[in-house]
């Protein structure tokens, strides 16, 4: 397990890096039943990330950040069947726990990766539903759009 500073919110379900955000955090920052732009949850924006993806991922400004919200969308093949939901195996390996956990580790170390702001899972019997919040990086461009220069 990597060390980082953790603040688990009142919700078991939510990791989050920042404590201020921990105690009033909830589900409804994650959207998972569906992002509907025109009633921004808690953030004062939600705008659509257009490039890349799979039309999964949103840009939020919330009082204390700028992030990214992103919701695990599964691709190829098995996505045209089974969009978003995943294989129970435990909390520990969420996708959305396991790459908060990673992208925390890198962060510490001084790696080039957003902050992590907070991961959740919805779990519904032997499936879950997942997303991840991080801080949005200015100014990025997707590695197509770097490939393409």
């Amino acid at each position: 397990m990597i060390d980082f500073p953790l603040s688990l919110a009142t919700d078991s379900r939510i990791l989050c890096t920042w404590p201020e955000i921990a105690k009033q955090i909830d589900e409804r920052y994650f959207a998972l039943g569906g992002v509907n732009t025109t009633h921004f949850l808690p953030y004062s924006s939600i705008v659509p990330v257009s490039v890349g993806g799979r039309n999964a991922a949103w840009f939020v400004t919330h009082s204390l950040f700028k992030g990214v919200l992103r919701h695990y969308r599964r691709g190829g093949l098995i996505g045209k069947l089974i969009k978003n939901v995943y294989l129970w195996q435990g909390v520990e390996k969420t996708r959305s726990w396991s790459e908060y956990r990673v992208m925390a580790y890198l962060y510490i170390q001084n790696a080039p990766v957003p902050r992590p702001i907070a991961a959740f899972y919805h779990r519904q019997g032997l499936t879950y539903e997942a997303a991840l919040i991080t801080e949005q990086v200015e100014n990025a461009q997707t590695l197509i759009a770097v490939l393409q220069k």
